[in-house]
């Protein structure tokens, strides 16, 4: 008995096999091998569908839940501010503070948070010979300079110097064999 005798399509048939197991060897078995990987696919996109549509009831569930908890944060939160601003607190210079048994009631004072736009900015620094503040990022313009370049698994050559690049490394990557479907 062997691990394809289950099949009742008559593609495997008896004495087929070798030491390294099941052979396909004609057209008729390629062809039924290809269904076989249809099927398993079809089975795992509708076990994956499946996964998917359970996956969005969880996340809806949590959501609902988050939003409870926002809710129900906010409006403890406005209580206890109004509740903090009746008592006598702790004042530091960024902060203000309310200790109680299970925890801390604090208002942290806004700072203030400067914004601009970096061509504004440059134009300014510049303009006031401010260039010390002027930042230049220097990288390899990788997408030009690699049209000129012949990339083989020895390495890669300047096209136009006929020069092996010693700082490029090459990798060659594993063939791939598929069944499309």
């Amino acid at each position: 008995m062997n691990e394809f005798d289950f099949l009742d399509d008559g593609a495997y048939e008896a004495g087929e096999e070798s030491a390294g197991g099941y052979i396909i060897d004609n057209d008729r078995k390629a062809d039924w091998a290809i269904k076989k990987i249809a099927a398993a696919k079809a089975e795992y996109e509708r076990l994956e569908a499946l996964a998917e549509e359970e996956t969005e009831r969880i996340r809806e569930q949590l959501e609902a839940a988050k939003k409870r908890f926002v809710s129900d944060t906010e409006f403890y939160k406005s209580k206890l501010a109004a509740y903090f601003d009746r008592v006598e607190h702790k004042s530091t210079k960024t902060q203000e503070t309310y200790q109680l048994l299970s925890g801390k009631l604090v208002r942290k004072y806004g700072a203030v948070k400067p914004s601009y736009d970096d061509a504004e900015m440059l134009d300014y620094l510049k303009g006031n010979g401010l260039n010390e503040f002027v930042a230049v990022t220097e990288k390899p313009a990788w997408g030009e300079y690699k049209k000129r370049l012949t990339i083989t698994e020895a390495g890669a050559v300047d096209t136009e110097t006929g020069e092996m690049i010693p700082c490029i490394q090459v990798e060659k990557q594993p063939d791939t064999f598929d069944v499309k479907i």
